[in-house]
């Protein structure tokens, strides 16, 4: 389960078993009785990856900027974030919909790696 979930383990399963059956998240959420937003993002999971949605990944992907930016730019020509994450292999459409709120909200510049941080000076004022 991934750590920030806010459905259980038991709850996700169970989400996931309903999706199989045929049931939509809106259905799936009263039914566990249930945040439906919170199903809703599993089912998008689903839908992309099957029952892996329910495995956590040990690390997190990282994409190049020149990949965000393929994306973002086909995303914004019209085509879905459920097609662009199923052909970039991303985690979640929802990923697409940070990127673009990342540089609405700072510029393409927010996409650029990060550089490293220096490690914090060493603590001068030692007090035996």
């Amino acid at each position: 389960m991934h750590p920030r979930s806010k459905l259980s383990q038991t709850q996700r399963e169970l989400a996931v078993d309903l999706f199989e059956e045929g049931y939509g998240a809106r259905a799936v959420a009263t039914r566990l009785g249930v945040n439906r937003d919170r199903v809703l993002r599993l089912e998008r999971r689903f839908r992309l990856h099957g029952r892996l949605c329910l495995v956590s990944k040990p690390s997190k992907k990282q994409y190049s900027f020149d990949t965000k930016m393929e994306i973002l730019c086909r995303y914004k020509a019209g085509e879905t974030r459920f097609d662009l994450a199923q052909e970039f292999g991303l985690s979640s459409p929802d990923l697409i919909s940070h990127w673009a709120w990342q540089v609405n909200k700072g510029g393409i510049g927010a996409l650029r790696p990060k550089p490293p941080q220096p490690p914090p000076p060493p603590d001068t004022h030692f007090v035996p």
